[in-house]
């Protein structure tokens, strides 16, 4: 995983030091004989959407949408394998035992989404406010609330189950140990600091613990 987003940032830089924009992925998806027309149509039919960038979607669909458009032929520029770098998501998963993952399968993989999780790099000199994932309900979003913000959901992210200090864990935790803590936040009234992508009941609503209904014993 943070192979992955070292080469993408790496890729990113790149482009922009040589003042180049990266092409939309409708110019980077190539098959033999195929033209724009036909990429855009197989596209849509693999979830992309019409506009580009129109919608945030998970990690895990992204690498669904992509396996759809591998399914049929296309190669994404010189990108092989996303699962080579994210072999641990579900799709990833399903694709290698070559049947979908179950709802007590899913619940057992690492969820990476959520930086409060995450392990300090080695001499990064990242300190654990670094990792604050969460502010008040409806706290201030000025930039000079942050500190405050971060002072009042520290305790509490700890209280609920985030490794202490944060970065200092070295696994993430599987998806239904980190929705358990995320609920835990949410119950004592705070809400991420980024949305949806950091929550796992966004990323797998099927999840049985994202369910109204579900009760922890």
């Amino acid at each position: 995983m943070h192979r992955l987003q070292k080469r993408l940032l790496l890729s990113a830089a790149v482009l922009v030091l040589a003042g180049c924009p990266a092409p939309p992925d409708n110019q980077m998806w190539k098959r033999s004989g195929a033209d724009q027309e036909t990429i855009n149509t197989e596209m849509a039919n693999c979830g992309y959407p019409q506009n580009i960038g129109a919608h945030i979607i998970s990690r895990n669909d992204e690498i669904l949408r992509f396996q759809c458009m591998q399914g049929k032929g296309f190669a994404f520029g010189s990108e092989g394998n996303l699962c080579q770098w994210m072999e641990d998501y579900p799709a990833c998963v399903a694709k290698k035992q070559g049947h979908p993952v179950s709802l007590a399968q899913l619940g057992g993989l690492p969820f990476n989404e959520d930086r409060g999780f995450h392990p300090a790099p080695a001499n990064s000199g990242l300190t654990e406010y670094d990792f604050v994932t969460w502010r008040k309900k409806g706290a201030s979003q000025d930039f000079s609330h942050i500190i405050e913000n971060k002072r009042l959901a520290l305790p509490v992210m700890y209280q609920c189950g985030y490794p202490q200090p944060l970065g200092s864990r070295e696994q993430s935790p599987t998806i239904s140990a980190a929705a358990k803590t995320q609920q835990c936040m949410q119950e004592h009234g705070f809400e991420p600091i980024s949305k949806d992508k950091m929550l796992v009941c966004w990323n797998y609503p099927k999840l049985p613990a994202c369910h109204p209904s579900f009760r922890p014993v």
